[in-house]
């Protein structure tokens, strides 16, 4: 592999401690999850909401604003602590600057919505990809040999956020279509 000198350097060693090591393993193997909270974090509003509301909001104040069950929030909320979205204060749930980017970076929300609406799904046939050889994926979006010949046939909402996507990672698509 053929890679610049810094990023050389950078890759031929460990770069992490053992509880630094084992911290990202738990961040990898619970990623599923962070993705989903935040998405739903963003969907239901819950961000929004508590970007406008700097000084903070209680459980009840956000599950009666989004009308979410008080469980719903609940879930949602200390999932999000954990992940690092939002912070807490008394009692008092304010938006972290984590959470923050995913509110209002645009690559962000991309990144996201993009992954929920197109590669989703797909990743679940990765491992049979691998082994096939081929986008076995693919058949998640349709019944084409590959992703560029079902461009057109796409919901138009996974062809706007395939062509923001590709605009900001000319390269990307197409390693993704492997799925």
């Amino acid at each position: 592999m053929k890679l610049f000198p810094s990023l050389q350097k950078r890759y031929a060693k460990e770069r992490f401690t053992a509880v630094q090591a084992q911290r990202l393993a738990q961040e990898i193997a619970f990623v599923p999850v962070v993705f989903q909270v935040s998405r739903l974090m963003l969907k239901f509003g819950i961000f929004r909401l508590l970007s406008d509301n700097r000084e903070g909001l209680s459980l009840e104040q956000i599950s009666r604003k989004t009308e979410l069950s008080r469980y719903a929030a609940q879930v949602l909320l200390e999932a999000s602590l954990t992940i690092g979205t939002v912070l807490v204060k008394d009692d008092q749930y304010i938006l972290a600057k984590a959470g923050w980017f995913l509110l209002n970076d645009e690559m962000a929300q991309v990144n996201m919505n993009f992954n929920q609406d197109v590669n989703y799904k797909g990743l679940f046939h990765l491992e049979e990809a691998l082994v096939n050889g081929r986008p076995e994926g693919l058949k998640e979006l349709g019944n084409w040999p590959t992703i560029y010949e079902g461009l057109s046939s796409l919901p138009e909402q996974v062809q706007i956020l395939s062509t923001r996507h590709s605009k900001s990672y000319s390269a990307t698509l197409p390693g993704l279509c492997l799925m």
